[in-house]
């Protein structure tokens, strides 16, 4: 309805890309997206979204442009740039993803869901050892975190 009255509302137009991502319907939320950077390009939020919606259906590297160009916007966003990290690693490169990883957890120390993609990207690289201890270390900070403790017990005999 708002956008009905005001086509040119760019957080409506983010707030209906994201429920149409709640739905599954990522091409008509990656629409909504660009139009909201069409009208306010410079507003990090939108390309942070996009990226995700880009993720959503499959094509990382375009994911990537889009996280780089919101981390070039607000270079403060410890979740762009771990899903930055998670879109070079669909591309096999999660060498290029550990300092993502790096840069998100130096401004959230206490982020697990990167403290347990940046120990991925380890585990992909064959450093396995460096992987362990991040695993062990994600789930001192949150023992209930299931993806710390299938990738600590499943890799582990390796």
């Amino acid at each position: 309805r708002t956008l009905a009255l005001y086509p040119q509302h760019v957080q409506a137009l983010l707030n209906r890309g994201s429920a149409l991502q709640e739905l599954e319907r990522y091409t008509e939320a990656l629409a909504s997206y660009d139009r909201a950077i069409q009208i306010a390009p410079a507003y990090a939020s939108a390309h942070f979204n996009r990226g995700s919606a880009l993720e959503k259906l499959h094509r990382p590297q375009d994911a990537v442009t889009a996280y780089e160009r919101a981390i070039a916007l607000d270079p403060n966003s410890a979740e762009t740039y771990n899903n930055c990290g998670n879109a070079l690693r669909a591309l096999r490169r999660a060498d290029e993803a550990i300092p993502l990883y790096d840069r998100a957890l130096a401004l959230k120390p206490d982020y697990v869901d990167a403290i347990t993609n940046r120990n991925t990207a380890f585990f992909e690289l064959k450093r396995y050892d460096e992987a362990l201890t991040g695993f062990a270390a994600a789930l001192r900070l949150r023992p209930d975190f299931p993806e710390a403790l299938y990738n600590q017990i499943g890799r582990a005999h390796v």
